[in-house]
């Protein structure tokens, strides 16, 4: 599901109401909903569409009836969509920041087509791409393979319907040098897998099998190879107690006893892996990941804190979602109710009934918060006197997916026996 930018209206992917797969706009508010797309009509393609920024059209990715995936534009306010020539083979569409044009790969290619007069043109190559963005300064960052972890610039200066003004920049490297520390271990990982391997040689062939099948398999993920990662570690750790057993054969030939020459082979293999994995985890990439909702989970510690607490508003991140940025009643442990306003009317609407404000877009003063503390880019603010309750909304439910749910003698939350003899 993808919101549009107007907060009310939402894009679902499925077969809804016994209908084929398509795409489906549902208006949150009325409940209505209408399918925005033919139904079984899209390619191979993670995703295949994209909302404009202004929130008023709809690039897919569809089959023709060649076979052939292609882009099409569908405008909300128009009863179907259209295909954009030449654009055969497109994948992982991308609006820019203006509604004009559309970036997407095709033929190894990126590529960019003007949505008014039709017109194409290949940027730079794209092996492998996963899809890009687009930024307001005309700079489109995308992945142009999956072996690397270099991200490609494509400067592409303003936009002409003339020779191209591109300008292809030297591509760079996000991880900077996590990437070497990184490829270092993943090597090192590798060897101990594969001495793990001479033991148990079945692990690595589950490993190698789970793997292609997947391959081999369109839509891919990360975490439909997780067993085979598990596997993996399992070989890994094998691979290390083969290479102190060799170490300590290593030592005792040179006339140390057995018993030191095991300790310090296992030293040593420790020690290895130990300054390899603690590298990887204080490198940049790692260190981003770890400090992702530093900011917001520390706030929010700050705020449980407090005395006399009544509500607490999350406000700033995202509009009416900020409850999905923060730790939640994991981080707050107080008995209070916490609201997510998502604008600054309904900042001003909800503001009586919490005393306590996370944000991360100051609140108008007149709402009378004063800022006590700021954690980065996320601040607490207080205002004096109490708190007037007011419903919590609801968790957001698009009521067009209950069709999608199975029936209730398939899928039971709470069996019937519990629910006739509850536990006591």
């Amino acid at each position: 599901a993808v919101w549009l930018p107007d907060s009310r209206n939402v894009i679902l992917a499925g077969a809804l109401k016994d209908k084929g797969y398509a795409l489906h706009l549902l208006d949150t508010l009325d409940e209505s909903e209408k399918a925005i797309s033919p139904e079984n009509i899209f390619g191979e393609a993670y995703r295949p569409f994209a909302i404009s920024p202004d929130g008023r059209q709809i690039a897919l990715v569809m089959r023709v009836s060649n076979g052939i995936q292609t882009l099409w534009l569908r405008r909300f306010d128009s009863p179907a969509p259209r295909m954009l020539n030449g654009t055969e083979g497109a994948a992982f569409p991308f609006w820019s920041p203006d509604s004009r044009n559309i970036g997407f790969f095709a033929d190894g290619k990126l590529k960019r087509i003007d949505v008014s007069s039709g017109i194409s043109e290949v940027l730079t190559d794209a092996s492998t791409p996963r899809g890009g963005a687009w930024s307001s300064n005309d700079t489109i960052v995308f992945a142009p393979d999956l072996a690397g972890a270099t991200i490609g610039l494509t400067t592409t200066g303003a936009i002409s319907l003339g020779p191209s003004a591109l300008e292809v920049t030297t591509p760079v490297t996000i991880l900077g040098s996590g990437q070497s520390i990184t490829r270092a271990a993943a090597t090192s990982f590798r060897l101990f897998a594969v001495f793990g391997a001479r033991r148990l040689p079945g692990l690595l062939i589950a490993a190698v099998v789970i793997v292609a099948i997947h391959s081999a398999i369109p839509h891919k993920e990360y975490r439909f190879i997780y067993p085979a990662a598990v596997l993996l570690t399992v070989l890994a750790g094998i691979g290390a107690a083969q290479l102190v057993e060799w170490g300590a054969r290593a030592f005792a030939g040179r006339g140390v006893r057995a018993g030191i020459a095991i300790a310090a082979s296992t030293a040593f293999v420790l020690a290895y892996w130990g300054l390899t994995a603690l590298q990887v985890w204080t490198s940049d990439a790692f260190a981003g990941l770890r400090h992702r909702g530093h900011d917001n989970l520390v706030a929010e510690s700050f705020a449980a804190r407090l005395p006399a607490l009544c509500g607490l508003g999350l406000y700033g991140s995202t509009q009416g979602f900020d409850w999905t940025v923060y730790g939640g009643y994991t981080y707050l442990h107080r008995p209070v109710p916490m609201y997510s306003p998502r604008d600054a009317v309904d900042l001003a609407a909800t503001a009586p009934a919490f005393d306590t404000l996370l944000y991360t877009a100051a609140p108008p003063p007149e709402l009378g918060f004063a800022t006590l503390a700021c954690f980065g880019k996320t601040c607490v603010a207080r205002r004096p006197g109490g708190c007037v309750p007011q419903p919590v909304p609801a968790m957001p439910f698009p009521q067009g997916v209950l069709a999608l749910r199975p029936p209730p003698e398939k899928f039971e939350a709470v069996p019937a026996r519990f629910r006739e003899n509850p536990l006591r």
